[in-house]
């Protein structure tokens, strides 16, 4: 199925008014602008009933602060305080897992392994996404994929 193209609210606009202009002609507009049939006549139908503002595009947008209601404004406070709060006890949890396996005194000679370790054990366990991960310990995610899939070296083989 084709997508179609992205287009602009002035252009949304432009093509309304003319096809309005053209009386409602949808096939010369099609030709005219490269836009399917249904959208243009969908927008000519939201153009008739509530003007320009039937043709903003409003997917994912939240409603203004002001159209909320006391409770739906606590409700959504709350998510992102959750939200905030889960990321907290993740890296709370990465920096004491960190800290354990620092104490290890690793002798791979590879810098931040405990990092990487610590990350690659909280992703498997507790299914937390890399990239937080990544962020909490000041690492970037793409050094943790190349320690991931490094080959060791002959001396790390050996022993």
């Amino acid at each position: 199925m084709n997508k179609g193209r992205k287009t602009t609210l002035e252009e949304r606009i432009e093509i309304v008014a003319f096809c309005i202009e053209h009386c409602k002609d949808h096939g010369l507009t099609v030709e005219k602008y490269g836009v399917s049939y249904q959208q243009i006549y969908s927008w000519v139908r939201k153009y008739e009933e509530k003007r320009v503002e039937g043709l903003a595009d409003r997917r994912g947008k939240a409603k203004p602060e002001e159209a909320l209601t006391e409770a739906d404004r606590l409700r959504m406070e709350n998510k992102i305080l959750q939200a905030k709060l889960k990321d907290i006890e993740m890296e709370n949890k990465l920096l004491k897992k960190t800290e354990r396996i620092g104490r290890w005194r690793l002798v791979s000679g590879v810098r931040n392994e405990e990092k990487y370790l610590a990350i690659q054990y909280m992703n498997e366990a507790e299914h937390y996404p890399i990239q937080k991960l990544c962020n909490a310990v000041h690492i970037a995610r793409s050094a943790y994929y190349k320690w991931l899939h490094r080959t060791p070296s002959h001396s790390q083989q050996v022993n």
